[in-house]
C-alpha cells in the first residue's frame, strides 16, 4: 500500500504545466480532427484503438467510497 501510494506521489509531481492559451487552442483544433476520425463510417475498432492508444498517456483510477 505505501509503495502504491509513493508511486502515486511520484506521478502527481511530476504533473506538467497548465497549457497557454495558444496550446489549448491547438489541442482544440486537434480535437475536431480526432472526433471525426473516430466516427468517420470507415472508422474500424482496430482504428479507434490505435487512435486512443495515441492520445492517451495514462489512466490513473481511484476508488472513493466504495465507487471506481
Amino acid at each position: 500500500m505505501h509503495r502504491l501510494q509513493g508511486e502515486i506521489a511520484e506521478l502527481e509531481a511530476r504533473k506538467p504545466a497548465p497549457l497557454g492559451e495558444k496550446e489549448r487552442q491547438h489541442l482544440m483544433r486537434l480535437g475536431a480532427d480526432l472526433e471525426l476520425a473516430w466516427s468517420h463510417p470507415a472508422a474500424t475498432a482496430e482504428t479507434r484503438k490505435r487512435l486512443l492508444r495515441t492520445a492517451l498517456h495514462e489512466i490513473v483510477v481511484r476508488i472513493e467510497g466504495g465507487l471506481i
